[in-house]
């Protein structure tokens, strides 16, 4: 008589699709979900002249309990009849994939940016390029980060790397920024200008007929 896997051991959590359907038995004793995954492509990075990642269905699979049984790697075909269960719940939210450069790569990209933009499908910085403009209306700075993504997928046709295209960006945040600041001093400049104006004219006092006229001659009696 066969003894049953012991699955606590941690051999069993990444062998048993290997090992014929018996085994399959005692999945429903593991946790096991489906994620996706940016995989870096080589050949379309090295094509495009920019990093370009593939959404990858990934599997995670963990004995309750046992901290280091612990398996993560891309899913195989067999991981999705072994787990039809989750793999079903999984598939019935995460549908679509994406392919690009994802924004979080972004140096200039803050991580919530990078959430809000997920929210509405916007994930790689191709996507930011091209969105509508209609879309700006659900985000702060959206104008700004589009010229951002359009200018970094310029450069990478180009091939300029990302460390120079950030230089010349920032550059031209800071001549920006320099550009604002002279035109509030000037403007506080003019207001102060007027306000000192205004200052002068309401603070003098009413003026005698004597004061007017100085020099004035006294009548004298012949």
């Amino acid at each position: 008589m066969s003894t049953p896997p012991n699955v606590m051991d941690s051999r069993y959590v990444d062998e048993a699709s290997a090992s014929g359907a018996q085994r399959f038995r005692h999945d429903d004793r593991l946790y096991a979900s489906f994620s996706i995954k940016p995989v870096f492509d080589q050949f379309s990075s090295n094509e495009k002249g920019r990093p370009i990642y593939l959404d990858k269905e990934f599997i995670t699979i963990i004995v309750p309990g046992d901290k280091h049984s612990v398996v993560m790697r891309q899913a195989r075909h067999q991981d999705r009849q072994r787990f039809p269960r989750q793999y079903d719940a999984f598939k019935s939210g995460h549908a679509e994939q994406q392919q690009g450069t994802p924004l979080g790569l972004m140096p200039w990209m803050f991580p919530s940016r990078v959430e809000e933009y997920r929210f509405f499908k916007i994930q790689t910085v191709e996507q930011l390029a091209g969105a509508a403009d209609e879309v700006g209306k659900n985000f702060m700075a959206f104008q700004a980060d589009k010229q951002k993504a359009k200018e970094y997928m310029d450069a990478a046709q180009r091939g300029i790397g990302s460390a120079e295209l950030e230089e010349k960006l920032s550059t031209r945040d800071r001549e920006l920024e320099e550009l604002r600041q002279m035109v509030a001093d000037l403007k506080a400049s003019q207001e102060q200008a007027a306000y000192d104006s205004v200052t002068v004219t309401g603070s003098g006092r009413d003026v005698t007929e004597e004061e007017e006229a100085p020099d004035a001659v006294p009548d004298t009696e012949n």
